[in-house]
């Protein structure tokens, strides 16, 4: 196609042009469009991303205030952290898609880890964490 164009359509355009300018700005033109049209897959490219958000909670559904999020793309290994805030409310957006391991920890708090959390493209995955207060643990004299 390109060679169509370059060969034989443009000649005719150039042809039925009047002056310098309008022959000069259709060859631009063009040209630009065989320059561009490899380009326009990329251009219109949709945007493959996902969004991890949740709570941190204690069994009682209580907050865990500033907790510490950890996530793991199980093909990876990449991990990332996020703080919960003041309602144990945590957000990873921008992710791509796969399975992740997710970590929540907190002062006062066990561990809770979920080894494996499907995130799907272009979508918002919502995973709650219900963690057990710690016991602490008294020495006797």
């Amino acid at each position: 196609m390109t060679a169509y164009i370059s060969r034989s359509l443009l000649p005719v355009l150039v042809s039925k042009c009047s002056s310098i300018s309008q022959k000069t700005y259709i060859v631009l033109l063009i040209v630009s469009a065989l320059f561009l049209s490899p380009l326009r897959p990329v251009l219109f490219a949709q945007a493959v991303s996902a969004t991890l958000v949740g709570t941190v909670t204690d069994k009682t559904g209580a907050a865990a205030a500033n907790a510490k999020v950890t996530i793991t793309e199980t093909s990876t290994g990449l991990s990332r952290e996020a703080a919960a805030n003041d309602s144990g409310n945590y957000t990873f957006p921008n992710l791509q898609p796969g399975s992740y391991a997710i970590t929540a920890e907190a002062t006062g708090f066990k561990r809770e880890t979920r080894p494996s959390i499907d995130v799907i493209v272009n979508t918002t995955t919502r995973m709650t964490l219900h963690s057990s207060r710690a016991v602490s643990q008294r020495r006797s004299p």
